[in-house]
């Protein structure tokens, strides 16, 4: 996932990875699909390119392959 929402200024704005990783560190960060709380991750030095992903797992979510539209059981509003 390369887009979260973001807690800016009372509201919830879409924000990319770089964004997350650069100009907005210590924000709360929520799937803009399930409303999870995900976490920003940086580049890996196996390869793996920077991502968000939910800080508790969730298969429900549309993100996952094969998951249905459904609000994160600790959804964050």
């Amino acid at each position: 996932m390369d887009k979260c929402e973001a807690e800016l200024e009372g509201g919830w704005t879409v924000i990319g990875i770089k964004d997350a990783l650069g100009k907005h560190k210590g924000v709360r960060f929520r799937c803009w699909s399930c409303r999870g709380q995900v976490a920003a991750n940086r580049d890996y030095s196996d390869g793996a390119r920077a991502h968000f992903a939910h800080r508790k797992a969730f298969p429900a979510c549309k993100k996952v392959p094969g998951g249905a539209q459904f609000l994160h059981p600790e959804a964050i509003s």
